[in-house]
This record gives structure tokens, C-alpha cells and sequence, in this order.
């Protein structure tokens, strides 16, 4: 009987040791994750937040380097509407030095030129330019001579893009 004993203990000692390896590399596994962090419960009026929410506020990151902190904020679109000679519509999304001229359903992205009256747009081949609340859309070729598309253009309304709506104006009128 000592000797079933003396095999039946070796091998439980067998099956310790051979078991030995798995409960440490398991046990480190379970010891590094780390408990769910209770979060406080939230008011009524405040809706619950999501399952890994960050509990305390995240500071903004830091704009890429020159880049302002404006650039990472929602961009207002002045939107001005214009009606022109020959009933043609031209509507301009303005933003800082940017343009956007919506006509005949194409839009075209213009960049602003130092002008000494009024405003003038560019994308190398169309210019708009407006003086107070009168624009003109011309086309200009290679050698310098420029065709009037839109001429005698008046204000009819100007506003902003509402808040919340995307970055970019819409393109069409």
C-alpha cells in the first residue's frame, strides 16, 4: 500500500509540475490587466456616459507645429448671393483669404489677390471681383484678354453658413 501511495503522490507531483508552467505565464497575464475603474453615476439630466469614456476632461491636443489654433475649429462661410445681367446668379462662400464661386453649377475655388479697391478672387483663370455690393465674373485668357461671364452682379442677400453644418459651403446654389 506505501508503495501505490509513494506512486500515486508522484504523480500528482508529475501533473503539479507539469501544470506549473502554464499557471505562470497565465497568472502574470491576469495580474497586469487592470480592474474597470467604477465612474460616478450621473445625474438625471445628464445622459450616461459610454462604457470607456474617459472620466475627467482631455486636454485639446496642441496644433501641429505653426500651424494656429483656429485651424482646428470650425471654419464660418460668409455666403453672399448675387444677381447678375442677363438674370444669371452667382453665389460666393467666403472665408478668410478663400473663395468659393458657385455659377452655372460649377464651383471654383479662388484664392484672395491684394486689389486696392474692392475684393478680387482668383484660380488662375477666373477672377471675381466685388466693390462694395456690385461683382463681376470674368474668364481671362493666356495672352491677357479677359471675357466678362458675369457682369453687373448686385447683392441680394449675404449670411452665414448655419452652426453645425460641415466646414465646406455647399456647392451648389
Amino acid at each position: 500500500m506505501a508503495g501505490k501511495m509513494w506512486s500515486l503522490a508522484l504523480m500528482n507531483k508529475t501533473l503539479f509540475y507539469a501544470a506549473l508552467p502554464c499557471l505562470l505565464i497565465a497568472s502574470p497575464r491576469r495580474a497586469q490587466q487592470p480592474a474597470p475603474d467604477p465612474s460616478p453615476i450621473p445625474s438625471p439630466s445628464q445622459p450616461a456616459p459610454a462604457p470607456n469614456a474617459p472620466t475627467a476632461p482631455v486636454p485639446p491636443a496642441s496644433p501641429a507645429g505653426g500651424a494656429s489654433p483656429s485651424a482646428h475649429m470650425m471654419r464660418t462661410w460668409r455666403r453672399l448671393t448675387y444677381t447678375c445681367d442677363g438674370n444669371a446668379r452667382v453665389v460666393v462662400n467666403i472665408h478668410a483669404k478663400e473663395a468659393r464661386v458657385v455659377f452655372k453649377g460649377h464651383t471654383y475655388n479662388m484664392t484672395q489677390l491684394d486689389e486696392s479697391e474692392g475684393q478680387k478672387y482668383t484660380d488662375g483663370s477666373l477672377v471675381w471681383r466685388n466693390k462694395e455690393e456690385v461683382g463681376t465674373l470674368e474668364r481671362t485668357s493666356k495672352s491677357g484678354e479677359s471675357k466678362a461671364l458675369a457682369s453687373g452682379c448686385h447683392l441680394q442677400s449675404a449670411g452665414t453658413n448655419p452652426p453645425g453644418t460641415k466646414a465646406n459651403p455647399p456647392s451648389q446654389p
